[in-house]
């Protein structure tokens, strides 16, 4: 009986955080897959992040979308320009072609 309990529960959590990564505005589904993918009290480094296109089918939207979110979620590696189109992508990812607007 308790194991299915567990697997009630467990199976509940999943489906809520499927729920939490395909509904909603991207930024927070970004925000919800790296707490997911963040080991418990530790950094999640850039290279142990999926592909840019895994990420992007993950919270179902677009590559370049997803790029500019995790522009905006994740700190700028140390010692590369941030406007560089290489320190946008980092290893293993095709660079994309999304820029944020100059500010006016």
């Amino acid at each position: 009986r308790a194991l299915l309990q567990a697997a009630l529960r467990q199976q509940q959590r999943q489906a809520q955080d499927m729920s939490r990564l395909r509904t909603g505005a991207v930024r927070a589904r970004l925000q919800h897959l790296l707490a997911l993918l963040t080991p418990p009290g530790g950094v999640l480094p850039r290279q142990a992040l999926p592909p840019l296109k895994m990420l992007a089918r993950i919270v179902d939207s677009a590559d370049e979308t997803v790029c500019r979110g995790l522009r905006g979620l994740l700190p700028a590696r140390p010692g590369r320009d941030p406007h560089s189109r290489r320190a946008a992508a980092p290893r293993g990812w095709r660079a994309c072609s999304c820029r944020r607007p100059a500010p006016a």
